[in-house]
């Protein structure tokens, strides 16, 4: 398996999630898995937007990194003598803001990586991101591909694996992908030499300065390079440490302006030829087999940083700002299906407590909703139909030590990962690594011992898995008019780049 770690392509390292236990019970089972990481650029070094990188084409160049680390193993599976066919399993996670991309993987990516390995320096200026130079075997610029490949196969990725697999370019290097926290939402498109208007959905972005040029911009500016000729070269030579002081400009995770980040995969032309819901619609995406879930409760911890927010018309204006093309009524609908009783709120098994603000839990339902189980949603309902692809949904209110002090964000984001990685104890651990690592080996998460888990297509169903484990599926219909409304306004409502 191979794992792209969380951190919404802003933070983390390949080594903070350590697979051990997973491993062990991969051996315990006779059911072996090797576990492979491998790190990438970050925030601005790996997702810098603005039509200046869209020109120089050096956008997505964390995806860029990633899928080098993937034909990287897939060499060196042939080295050692293992199939590349069993080794190219992926584990897709976004347990950070990255999970709303994860449909990219599945849909954008054209054959063009060989051509950006030379692209592949990690280092310490912004210009090593885009010089060209020759690598040694079995490195990204200074940093090992792999953390540490020890008696084991494991490859996860977190959403990476939606990036490659959309539009089918997939070349064999995996051939199975597990999404935890749902898939993808739209994404934006530079403003560059490429015709992208059959490409993207809303024109908006199109007549845009490109995505992400106000971050850019913003950069530019702080490390003195607003007024150069040629910005992007002026970055190249700027001080990393300045580089890295601009981006504390930013919103963090837990901030007022978090969603969508700041720093993401956008649309360049070349790399991510087009937008996820156009290629899923026409049907141009890698058959492989599929595992995606959420937690019930994915809003609430990314909410934390609305508590500012007091207000109904403090939400409204909040949220508007968020849209490519919001009107009046689209928003005055959203805030209708999303009630204001604390009830309806996210956590939803909490009833009415933890409103931490009077709209927080109106919110955290919202974003749960919108940014990931309505868009798991129809990633599966366009996808069932042609290949294997099975849903979870996990609603488990933890009373232990290790959750207590997160009570007020219930099944939070996340909590699926860790429980995977043996950090949760009891059945919901053991439900989630034994059908995982079933699903490595034989391509089925179903196991002697455990209930029965349909595919989607039979019966738009979730396995649903509490704290205990799962007794079984139930049919994936909560909260439909207001998933619904929103998935048919998907282009009005597609996130706005900064």
């Amino acid at each position: 398996m191979f794992f792209i770690f969380p951190g919404g392509f802003n933070f983390g390292v390949s080594w903070e999630l350590t697979p051990k236990l997973l491993v062990k019970n991969s051996m315990d089972m006779g059911l072996p898995i090797i576990h492979v990481t491998a790190n990438h650029r970050l925030n601005a070094f790996g997702f810098l937007g603005g039509k200046e990188v869209a020109e120089a084409g050096v956008g997505n160049l964390g995806l860029k990194d990633q899928r080098l680390a993937m034909e990287w193993i897939y060499k060196g599976s042939e080295t050692a003598r293992y199939s590349p066919a069993v080794v190219s399993a992926l584990t897709c996670w976004y347990p950070g803001l990255q999970s709303w991309y994860i449909a990219i993987i599945l849909t954008n990516l054209r054959d063009t990586v060989r051509r950006w390995c030379q692209l592949s320096r990690v280092g310490t200026r912004v210009s090593n991101l885009s010089e060209e130079r020759e690598e040694s075997p079995g490195r990204l610029g200074s940093v090992p591909v792999t953390n540490k490949v020890r008696n084991y196969v494991h490859v996860k990725i977190k959403l990476a694996p939606f990036w490659y697999c959309i539009m089918g370019q997939h070349n064999n290097l995996f051939r199975a992908a597990i999404c935890h926290s749902g898939t993808a939402i739209p994404i934006g498109t530079f403003k560059s030499r490429f015709h992208l208007r059959s490409l993207v959905g809303p024109i908006s972005e199109l007549l845009s300065d490109g995505a992400g040029q106000q971050a850019f911009d913003r950069i530019a500016k702080f490390v003195q390079c607003e007024d150069a000729s040629d910005k992007l070269g002026c970055l190249r030579k700027a001080p990393f440490k300045r580089i890295l002081k601009a981006l504390g400009l930013f919103p963090g995770m837990l901030s007022l302006g978090a969603f969508p980040p700041t720093f993401s995969p956008v649309v360049d032309g070349e790399f991510v030829t087009g937008s996820i819901q156009n290629a899923l619609k026409a049907g141009e995406f890698a058959k492989i087999f599929v595992i995606t879930g959420d937690v019930l409760d994915e809003g609430t911890i990314l909410a934390l940083g609305t508590l500012p927010l007091h207000t109904k018309e403090e939400l409204r204006s909040f949220i508007t700002k968020k849209f490519q093309n919001p009107t009046p009524e689209l928003i005055a609908k959203i805030l209708k299906l999303w009630p204001s009783d604390p009830k309806s709120g996210s956590p939803f098994a909490a009833g009415d407590k933890y409103a931490l603000t009077p709209v927080y839990k109106k919110y955290s339902a919202m974003l749960g909703d919108i940014g990931f189980q309505g868009l798991r949603r129809l990633f599966l309902r366009l996808t069932s139909p042609y290949m294997p692809t099975w849903s979870y949904i996990d609603q488990s209110m933890q009373h232990d030590p290790f959750i207590d002090n997160l009570s007020e964000t219930g099944a939070f984001h996340g909590l699926d990962l860790l429980a995977l990685l043996g950090l949760v104890p009891g059945g919901q651990k053991k439900e989630y690594q034994t059908r995982w690592i079933a699903f490595v080996n034989n391509l089925n998460p179903n196991h002697p011992g455990l209930a029965e888990w349909p595919t989607y297509d039979k019966g738009t169903q979730n396995l649903v898995i509490d704290k205990h484990g799962a007794d079984g599926a139930a049919l994936d219909d909560f909260r439909s008019e207001a998933i619904e409304f929103y998935l048919s306004n998907l282009d009005a409502l597609t996130p706005k780049s900064q």
